[in-house]
């Protein structure tokens, strides 16, 4: 790769950052000063590895909101098998067990075809009311808006608001376009609920009219650093409608709408944040994250299950 290469991909990130970032007042005032510090490195770089290391800075670090990434050809092909629902690692693979007194279900993300509402609710269906059913969200790589609705609808009926969207001029719509889950089989890697999100300046999203299911179960969503996004989108909805326990330590904090097809040529393209995400009380989460009811340390780490021994101490 030469360095025209190199300066067309970076001219063409730049322009993407100027007109998709969700935080216009960053782009403003200190994305100038920003850009031509990088301008100047990228023109200094000597090989593809050294110009990529500088873009992932840039973006991962010095631009302040979540959602950021510059995504190299080989990191494309990852992430495309993966949100295809291939090779998926063991660690972001659905997982459940129970016992006589509670149903546990480990829900490692919300992105489709990762996250199935028909294999969560064949899961969920098994709980007798007097069970607890233990949510281990704890590390959730985030995901679908609808697919939060969905699981959402199952523990507080229809119509519930669980989350609001807005671009930058949300105001311009007197009233927000009412959105239900939408079909995941147009909703592969979650395609529907971007494209909503970036076509209409202000959606509120909410739980199917009538789910497919009820469940009146005691409910504990378990929480931690490493859950994301969408992840934390539903661990703050079970807590402002009053629906369960948090149990762990405060989220990530990362809560925007994020589209990775910004596209830069050569292979490479960008994850920016193009909207903002409020939880359904209408708080932002970004940079904040969700604190739970209870602290709580696990032994078990965040990629595994938890052992039984560690489910009965938290619902007792």
């Amino acid at each position: 790769m030469d360095k025209q290469f190199r300066n067309d991909i970076f001219q063409k990130a730049c322009t993407h950052i100027e007109n998709a970032y969700v935080d216009k007042e960053f782009i403003a005032s200190q994305w100038p000063t920003l850009r031509t510090c990088y301008e100047s490195k990228v023109a200094g770089s000597s090989s593809k590895e050294e110009f990529d290391e500088l873009m992932i800075e840039l973006l991962e670090e010095a631009l302040p909101l979540s959602h950021c990434a510059f995504i190299t050809p080989e990191k494309a092909a990852e992430i495309d098998k993966l949100d295809g629902g291939q090779e998926v690692p063991k660690m972001l693979q659905l997982s459940w067990k129970e016992s006589a007194d509670w149903l546990y279900l480990r829900l490692p993300s919300f992105t489709i075809p990762r996250f199935s509402l028909g294999k969560v609710l064949q899961i969920l269906k098994k709980a007798n009311p007097e069970q607890y059913i233990v949510i281990d969200v704890r590390l959730n790589d985030g995901g679908s808006m609808s697919a939060v609705g969905e699981l959402m609808g199952l523990f507080i009926g229809g119509e519930g608001v669980i989350c609001r969207t807005r671009l930058q001029h949300w105001q311009t719509m007197e009233h927000p376009l009412i959105v239900y889950p939408q079909p995941e089989s147009s909703n592969q890697g979650n395609e529907a609920d971007v494209k909503l999100a970036a076509a209409y300046a202000h959606t509120e999203w909410r739980t199917p009219h009538v789910p497919p299911h009820y469940l009146e179960n005691n409910l504990i969503v378990l929480i931690g650093e490493r859950c994301y996004s969408c992840g934390e989108l539903f661990a703050q909805s079970v807590l402002d409608y009053g629906r369960g326990w948090l149990v762990g330590s405060k989220t990530a904090g990362c809560v925007v709408g994020g589209r990775d097809d910004f596209e830069c040529g050569h292979g490479y393209r960008l994850l920016l944040p193009f909207v903002t995400m409020l939880a359904p009380a209408g708080q932002e989460i970004e940079g904040v994250g969700v604190s739970p009811h209870v602290n709580w340390h696990f032994e078990s780490a965040d990629t595994d299950e938890l052992t039984e021994d560690e489910i009965k101490a938290v619902v007792t």
